[in-house]
C-alpha cells in the first residue's frame, strides 16, 4: 500500500529533525537488496535437525546397551542362547524407548515460528534523492536500516529503535512474561553531547563486529578451545551466555521481535533481523540438544563403573579357574562370563523403567503428565526450584486493592472519578482500567467506621462518634448515565496521563462540566495546586465531584508528605495511580494539554496482583521438604518482594538483571546468583543464565513458567515444569506438564520423585552390593576350592531369581524421614555403598565354605555328589541371604518393627525364598540343574543360623555406613 505523500514527508522529517541522528533514512530498493546479500533473510533458522538414524545410534551406543552387547555377544560364543535373547531384548526395549523420546524433543523450536509476522509496511525509495514510499513487503527481505511503519495488531518484525510515535504501546509478554504494555516512544537526544554520539555509534559498530567475529568462529574452534582450557574469546562467550544479557527491554525507545503492538502507530528504524535478534537468538538456544540432566548422567556413570569392574574381574576369574581349578578354557570362560552377568544388574532397565513408569501414573492422578519418564527422579532430586512470579505465586489478574485519600485513608472519591476515566476514555483500555471498571461494578454499598461521620462532613449535622455510618454510592450504570464525554487528552509519554472531558447532565441549566486526570503519581501531582480538604476526604459527594468548600491549597511541605506516602506505597509493592479534577467552564468543548493545570488531587489507586490462595501452604511445604524457592521475574523488585513478603517466603537478596550483568563481568555470578532469592527485571536468557550457575553451583534445578520468556529456562534445568495452558514452545520444552499452575501441585509432584528415586536406588544399592559381594565370594572360592563352587547355571538362577523378587520395590513404602531431603543421582555414593556393604555377605559365604569344606570334608573334586551338595548349599544358602537383604537394605532402621515393607516386595521376597527350598526337591528342574537331594538337616540348622547372624550384621553394618558417611540412600 502506498501511504500519503505528506504523511510520509512529516514521518522523515520528524524523524530527522535537530536532535535526531539525520544520518539514518530509509534505504533505496537497491541499498536493502545490497544489505540483504550481506545479513540473510529476515528468518529464524534453527539448527539442522538431527536425522533419526544418527538419533536411533545415539541411543544405542548408550554405555548399559554396550556392556550388556558385550555380555550377549560373550553368551552365543558360549552357546548360553537363552542368556543372550534375554539380553538382547532388554537392549532392544531401553534402546527404543531412548530412541522414541529424544525424537519427541526434535519440534521445541517450531512454536517461536508462530510469533514472526509474514508482512511488513516498509519505506523505501527506487533512487537516494526521491521521497519514500510506503511499500508492503515479505518480513523476510526486511534489513537492518530499513524504516517501517507498525499499526496495532501487528508483529514487531525485527529488532529496531523508534524513531517516531504517537501514543505506541507494546505487548512484551513474549519476552518478559508481563502482561501490562509498555510504552515505546523517541528519545530527545537534543542534549547528547558530541562525545555521547561518538561513543554510542562506536558501541553500536563495536556490537555487530563482535557478533560477526562469533557467527565466524566455527563449533570446531570452540570445542578444542574448551577441551584444551584455553581462554575464550568475548565473540565464544556471547554463545555461552548469550549476547542478549546485555538487552534492556526497558528501554523506553527499542522495540524487539515477537513483540505485538497494542495501541497507536510508530515508525521504526530497523536495527537487527533474523538470528541477529534478541528473538532469534533465544530460538537458537531452543534448538540446541538438550542438557544431560542428573539422572542420565548418573546412569551412564553407573554403567561405565559396571563395565570397569566387570573388566577388572573376568580375567582374574578365568585365570583361576583354568590354571587352579583345571577347568578348559571353554568352562573356565562360561564361568567367569556367569560371574561377569552376576556383577551386571540386567535388570536394572525394565525395574528403573517400572519405577518410572508407576511414578507417572501416581503424578497423573496428582495433575501432573510426564513427558520424560526420568523427569520423575530429577523432579524428586531437586533441592532449588526457580518460579516466575506471575500466574505461578500470584493470580496472574490485576486487582484494585485499595482507594486511598491523600492522607492514606479509605475514600470512595478517587475510584468514583478514576472509574468515570477509565470508563469514558475511548483510546487506550489496559489491564488497571479493567481493573477499575470490575472493582466498581461489583461495589453496591460501603461501609465506614469514622470517628468523623461523613454525612457530617457533608451536611453538618453530627453524630455519635462510636456509630456506624453506612454510606451509598452509585452504582455502575447509575453513575454513567448521569455524565457523558465530550473530550480526552490521551496518554502520552511526556505528560504520562489520561485526562477525559465529561459533562454533568444532572447539575441543571448550566450543565457542569469536569476535567478527570488519572496517571502516574509525579506526573499528575505536578498539574495540581489543591487537594481535599482531611475532613471531606471520607465523604461521598451528591454531586459526586466536591466544591470548592472541600478542598484546601497544596502547601510546599504537603508535596513533600505526598512524595513521602507515594514512596512508601511503591516499596510495598503496589502499582499507583494518581487522582486529580478540575471544574471547566461550562461552555467547554474541547480540551488541550495546558487545560491539566490548577487541578485537585482527590487521593490514589492501589493496585497489586494478589498471590493465591495455596501459595502460602506449598512454600511451607517445599521449605519443609528441604527446596530452596527462587523466583526469576521481569517485574519489578519491589513488587516481587512484597509477593514474597505477603506469602511468607524468606528473601536473602534480591538481584536485577543489570546487577546479574555486573556480577558476570566481575566473575561473582556463582556466589551472586547462589546468595539471591529473587531476580528481577530478567531478560529470557538471563533467566537461563541463573539456571545454568545454579547447576555449576551441584544443585539440581526445577523451573516452573508457561510464557515464551521462560522457554530457554526450561530447556535449560534439569526438570522443566509448564502448564497445559502454557504456550505451545514451553509445553514443547517442558519435561513435566501441570494441569493446574499451582505450586502446591509441584510439591506434590516432588514428593513423589523422591518415592520413585529411593525406591529405584534400592534396587541398585541391593543389586550392586549383593553381586559385589558374590564376586568376591567366586574370586576366594577359585583361589581356595579344586571345583567349582557353583554352576554357571546355578550363578545365573540365582541372580535371575534374586532380580525377581525385587520386582516388588516400585510399589514399596518409603521412610518419611527419606522424603524430607531431596536426593541427588550420587554415583560415587553407589560406589561407596558396593564396597562397604557388599563384603559383609562375602563373610557369610566364606563361612558357608567352611562348614561344607570342613564338616562334610568336601576337599577336593573326586567325590561327584559331595560337590554337588557343596553347589546346592551354596545356591540355597546364597539365594536366601541375598533376597533377606532386600528387607535389609531397604530402610536405614530396623525391618519389621521401625519399617515394614509393602505387602507386594513381602510377597514377592517370600515367595521367592520359597522357590530357592523347593527348587532342588522339584524333579525335572533338578535334572536340569544337577542338584543333591535331599539336603541333610544339619544343612538347614545352619541356614537359620546364617540368616540370623546376617540379619544382625546387616544392621550393625547400616549404622556403621550412617554414622560414616551421614546418609543411607
Amino acid at each position: 500500500m502506498s501511504g500519503d505523500k505528506s504523511d510520509i514527508e512529516s514521518r522523515i522529517s520528524t524523524s530527522t529533525d535537530e536532535g535526531k541522528d539525520k544520518d539514518f533514512k530509509p534505504l533505496t530498493v537497491d541499498k536493502a537488496t545490497e544489505l540483504l546479500f550481506r545479513y540473510g533473510p529476515n528468518t529464524i533458522v534453527t539448527e539442522k535437525r538431527i536425522p533419526w538414524y544418527m538419533i536411533l545410534l545415539q541411543a544405542l551406543l548408550h554405555p548399559f546397551n554396550i556392556l550388556l552387547a558385550i555380555i550377549a555377544i560373550s553368551s552365543f560364543v558360549a552357546d548360553e542362547i537363552s542368556t543372550t535373547i534375554i539380553i538382547s531384548i532388554m537392549i532392544v526395549a531401553s534402546t527404543s524407548l531412548r530412541f522414541y523420546q529424544e525424537l519427541k524433543s526434535e519440534g521445541a523450536v517450531s512454536g517461536l515460528l508462530k510469533l514472526i509476522t509474514k508482512s511488513v509496511t516498509v519505506l523505501r525509495s527506487s533512487k537516494a534523492d526521491q521521497l519514500p514510499k510506503e511499500i508492503t513487503i515479505p518480513s523476510e527481505e526486511l534489513v537492518p536500516g530499513d524504516w517501517i511503519i507498525l499499526r496495532p495488531g501487528e508483529l514487531v518484525p525485527a529488532d529496531g529503535i523508534v524513531m517516531s510515535s504517537k501514543v505506541f504501546f507494546v505487548a512484551q509478554s513474549a519476552l518478559t512474561g508481563e502482561a501490562l504494555p509498555v510504552g515505546k516512544y523517541e528519545i530527545d537526544k537534543e542534549n547528547e553531547t558530541e562525545l555521547d554520539i561518538v561513543n554510542r555509534k562506536l558501541s553500536d559498530s563495536i556490537k555487530a563486529k563482535r557478533m560477526s567475529m562469533h557467527r565466524k568462529m566455527s563449533r570446531v574452534q570452540r570445542f578444542f578451545r574448551v577441551i584444551f582450557g584455553l581462554k575464550l574469546s568475548l565473540e565464544s562467550q556471547l554463545d555461552k551466555h548469550g549476547f542478549e544479557l546485555k538487552e534492556d527491554l526497558s528501554l523506553p525507545d527499542h522495540v524487539f521481535m515477537g513483540s505485538q503492538v497494542i495501541t497507536g502507530m510508530a515508525t521504526i528504524r530497523i536495527t537487527r533481523t533474523g538470528h541477529y535478534s534478541l528473538f532469534g537468538r533465544m530460538a537458537e538456544a531452543l534448538s540446541k540438544a538438550q542438557p544431560v540432566n542428573n539422572f542420565q548422567q548418573g546412569v551412564k556413570r553407573l554403567s561405565w563403573m559396571f563395565f570397569l569392574v566387570m573388566a577388572l574381574m573376568l580375567p582374574p576369574v578365568f585365570l583361576l579357574q583354568y590354571l587352579l581349578v583345571g577347568a578348559s578354557w571353554k568352562q573356565a570362560f562360561i564361568f567367569s562370563l556367569s560371574v561377569a552377568v552376576g556383577l551386571t544388574p540386567e535388570m536394572l532397565p525394565m525395574i528403573v523403567n517400572a519405577n518410572l513408569s508407576k511414578g507417572s501414573v501416581e503424578m497423573t492422578k496428582n495433575l501432573c503428565i510426564v513427558k520424560k519418564l526420568d523427569a520423575i527422579i530429577n523432579l524428586g532430586a531437586v533441592d532449588v526450584l526457580c518460579t516466575d512470579k506471575t500466574g505461578t505465586l500470584t493470580k496472574s489478574v490485576v486487582h484494585l486493592e485499595c482507594h486511598l485519600s491523600p492522607y492514606l485513608d479509605t475514600s470512595f472519591l478517587p475510584l468514583q472519578l478514576g472509574f468515570l476515566n477509565s470508563y469514558f476514555q475511548s483510546f487506550l483500555q489496559n489491564p488497571l482500567d479493567s481493573a477499575i471498571t470490575a472493582y466498581y461494578d461489583l461495589l453496591k454499598e460501603a461501609q465506614i467506621i469514622d470517628s468523623d461521620s461523613a454525612e457530617s462532613a457533608k451536611s453538618g449535622k453530627s453524630k455519635d462518634k462510636e456509630q456506624d455510618q453506612t454510606l451509598f454510592i452509585s452504582d455502575a450504570p447509575a453513575l454513567v448515565s448521569r455524565f457523558s464525554r465530550i473530550d480526552e487528552l490521551p496518554f502520552d509519554f511526556t505528560r504520562r496521563r489520561t485526562s477525559v472531558l465529561i459533562a454533568d447532565h444532572q447539575s441543571g441549566n448550566e450543565m457542569k462540566k469536569f476535567l478527570v486526570c488519572k496517571g502516574a503519581f509525579e506526573e499528575t501531582i505536578r498539574v495540581c495546586n489543591k487537594i481535599v480538604s482531611r475532613s471531606s476526604s471520607g465523604s461521598i459527594f451528591d454531586d459526586v465531584f466536591p466544591n470548592d468548600s472541600n478542598t484546601v491549597p497544596i502547601i510546599p511541605d504537603e508535596f513533600e508528605a505526598l512524595k513521602v506516602k507515594n514512596n512508601a506505597l511503591t516499596e510495598s509493592g503496589q502499582r499507583l495511580l494518581g487522582v486529580a479534577y478540575k471544574s471547566m467552564p461550562s461552555n467547554t468543548k474541547t480540551t488541550v494539554s495546558t487545560d491539566e493545570s490548577d487541578m485537585v488531587f482527590v487521593g490514589f489507586l492501589c493496585f497489586t496482583d494478589p498471590p493465591k490462595e495455596s501459595t502460602r501452604t506449598a512454600i511451607e511445604e517445599l521449605t519443609k521438604r528441604n527446596i530452596e524457592i527462587k523466583v526469576l521475574t521481569g517485574d519489578s523488585p519491589n513488587i516481587c518482594g512484597s509477593i514474597c513478603k505477603e506469602i511468607r517466603l524468606p528473601v536473602k537478596a534480591i538481584v536485577t538483571g543489570d546487577e546479574l550483568i555486573k556480577a558476570e563481568e566481575a566473575g561473582e555470578l556463582a556466589r551472586v546468583v547462589e546468595g539471591a532469592t529473587i531476580f528481577a527485571k530478567l531478560t529470557p536468557l538471563q533467566k537461563s543464565l541463573v539456571v545454568q550457575t545454579l547447576k555449576k553451583n551441584d544443585h539440581v534445578v526445577g523451573f516452573l513458567g508457561d510464557g515464551i520468556n521462560d522457554a530457554p529456562a526450561l530447556k535449560e534445568a534439569d526438570v522443566g515444569i509448564s502448564v497445559d495452558n502454557g504456550v505451545d514452545i514451553c509445553r514443547e520444552s517442558a519435561d513435566v506438564i501441570l494441569l493446574a499452575k499451582d505450586l502446591s501441585v509441584v510439591a506434590d509432584g516432588i514428593l513423589i520423585g523422591r518415592k520413585t528415586y529411593v525406591n529405584t536406588i534400592k534396587y541398585i544399592a541391593m543389586a550392586v552390593s549383593s553381586n559385589f559381594g558374590n564376586v568376591f565370594s567366586v574370586l576366594f572360592a577359585s583361589m581356595w576350592l579344586p571345583y567349582e563352587p557353583m554352576r554357571s547355571k546355578h550363578l545365573l538362577t540365582q541372580n535371575l531369581l534374586y532380580d525377581f523378587s525385587q520386582i516388588g520395590i516400585p510399589f514399596d513404602s518409603v521412610d518419611d524421614d527419606l522424603l524430607l531431603v531431596p536426593h541427588k543421582w550420587k554415583t560415587k555414593s553407589i560406589l561407596w555403598f558396593m564396597v562397604f556393604m557388599g563384603p559383609w555377605s562375602t563373610i557369610f559365604d566364606l563361612s558357608t565354605f567352611c562348614f561344607m569344606y570342613f564338616y562334610y570334608d568336601i576337599k577336593d573334586s573326586s567325590n561327584v555328589n559331595k560337590v554337588k551338595l557343596f553347589q546346592t548349599t551354596w545356591f540355597t544358602v546364597g539365594l536366601l541371604t541375598q533376597t533377606l537383604i532386600v528387607h535389609m537394605i531397604r530402610t536405614a532402621k530396623v525391618p519389621l518393627f521401625q519399617s515394614r515393607a509393602s505387602w507386594v516386595l513381602t510377597c514377592m521376597t517370600g515367595f521367592v525364598m520359597l522357590v530357592g527350598l523347593a527348587v532342588p526337591y522339584i524333579p525335572w528342574i533338578n535334572d536340569i540343574f544337577e542338584f543333591y537331594q535331599p539336603l541333610p538337616w544339619e544343612v538347614y540348622y545352619f541356614l537359620a543360623v546364617v540368616l540370623f547372624a546376617y540379619c544382625v550384621a546387616a544392621n550393625i553394618a547400616k549404622c556403621l555406613y550412617v554414622k560414616i558417611f551421614k546418609e543411607w540412600f
